[in-house]
């Protein structure tokens, strides 16, 4: 799923929309048996992550570790995997890659039974003390939209915290793979300086 710009695109209503902030981080997909990358690179990852991820769907989110924080991602697309730098990456689920799955509204409320069985599966591998004490597959947080006013509240509110932007989804949409008009995203406009070179003396 690509992304339209938010004001090439804008809604005549985004009221009932969902929103969240939009992570800079490395997209991956879950096929039921990998991560891959959006490319659809392999991803070198902790075996936790296949022990406690769902056999019979395709989910898609993005591997992350904070806000502002997006050269310390490189690791992420290293051949061999280092369990300590990964104890600190969550996946951040935001949807299910099927355009057979309904609308965003349904994908989202199936998000939530899928990841339940994910924390309980993790539940059950907490004996290993190697592994991070909180789960690290969880699904994204969204809030439903009331007025393009909220939107900008919160855009504002993630800016000033060091966030990449905000993304917001028709909950009527279907999956797609190309660029579409009902996942819009938020970011903030280049601001270019131009500096007036002296004359030399």
């Amino acid at each position: 799923l690509l992304l339209d710009e938010y004001n090439k695109s804008k809604p005549t209503s985004i009221k009932g929309w969902y929103c969240s902030e939009k992570l800079d981080g490395y997209r991956t997909i879950w096929n039921t048996k990998t991560l891959l990358s959006r490319n659809n690179n392999s991803i070198s990852y902790p075996d936790y992550f296949s022990k406690i991820l769902p056999k019979d769907s395709w989910l898609d989110g993005e591997l992350w570790l904070g806000r502002n924080d997006f050269d310390s991602h490189g690791f992420i697309r290293e051949k061999t995997h280092n369990l300590a730098k990964w104890k600190n990456v969550k996946y951040l689920v935001f949807d299910i890659p099927d355009s057979n799955a309904g609308t965003f509204s349904t994908r989202y409320k199936k998000l939530k039974t899928i990841l339940k069985l994910v924390k309980q599966r993790w539940r059950n591998l907490l004996s290993d003390e190697s592994l991070p004490i909180r789960c690290p597959v969880r699904r994204h947080k969204h809030y439903i939209l009331h007025s393009e006013q909220q939107l900008l509240d919160y855009f504002d509110y993630v800016i000033q915290n060091d966030g990449e932007g905000i993304v917001i989804r028709d909950p009527s949409g279907l999956y797609e793979t190309k660029r579409c008009k009902h996942s819009l995203k938020l970011k903030p406009k280049p601001v270019f300086l131009f500096f007036k070179i002296p004359s030399t003396v």
